[in-house]
């Protein structure tokens, strides 16, 4: 897999259209996502989010060649599709929600301070396929930043909804993203020609800065994107354990 500086995991390209990046792909999923959750009356109309995604996606990959901003027209075709995919498990996750997506006892509390940290810093919330990753790995949350956490369980839950609504199941990075949980789980730094021997390929600089509201610092690599377990390792160093 060929190294790049941004978002080099893409969707297979279908025949006469050219494929979108998958990080921005992902990014749109994300803010439609999240406007798909308002209420009624707050809500963005689909053409007006389509033209604030575009400025948003202009701003982050300034100065970037390899970028490809697609136009507000395909936007709002991805928003149109990314709306018809959503199901219960991309509503927002409450107690409640309990009921109907179960997590177990232990991993409540965990949920539950990402949700108040999501909430409070953000003013957005999570979404019970987001609160279902975070049960799976919350035993990590124990040894680590919850940031580190929150951004692990974030991908595979995008990783899970962008297979779900892609019409071609883009090719996700799971190996990498698996390689970054093995260093937050066990504490061991694997080396890039280790990394590359146990992927059995380059590994690629997939990583999209998390939450640049939060992060203040991913500004500083927009670019100049590192692999995820590298930004990970920055996250690390400039934030601290909590």
């Amino acid at each position: 897999m060929k190294t790049a500086t941004v978002g080099t995991t893409i969707t297979e390209r279908k025949r006469g259209r050219p494929a979108i990046d998958f990080e921005i792909r992902r990014f749109i999923r994300r803010e439609a996502s999240q406007n798909k959750m308002l209420a009624p009356g707050e809500r963005l109309p689909i053409r007006v989010l389509a033209y604030e995604i575009h400025e948003k996606l202009l701003v982050r990959y300034k100065g970037s060649k390899r970028a490809k901003i697609p136009k507000v027209g395909t936007i709002q075709k991805e928003i149109q599709k990314c709306y018809k995919s959503l199901g219960d498990i991309d509503k927002p996750w409450s107690v409640q929600s309990l009921s109907d997506f179960p997590i177990s006892p232990e991993a409540l509390p965990t949920v539950l301070r990402l949700w108040v940290r999501r909430r409070e810093l953000l003013g957005r919330d999570l979404t019970i396929r987001q609160a279902q990753w975070v049960a799976r790995l919350y035993a990590l949350a124990k040894d680590i930043h919850i940031s580190d956490l929150a951004f692990i369980a974030d991908r595979y839950a995008d990783h899970e909804g962008m297979s779900e609504s892609s019409e071609s199941r883009p090719l996700l990075p799971d190996k990498s993203l698996d390689l970054a949980l093995f260093e937050l789980m066990t504490g061991e730094v694997i080396s890039s020609e280790r990394a590359e021997k146990i992927l059995g390929h380059k590994e690629t600089s997939d990583a999209m800065q998390w939450e640049p509201e939060v992060n203040k610092w991913a500004n500083e690599v927009l670019g100049e994107m590192v692999p995820i377990r590298v930004l990970l390792r920055e996250m690390r160093e400039k934030g601290g354990k909590k």
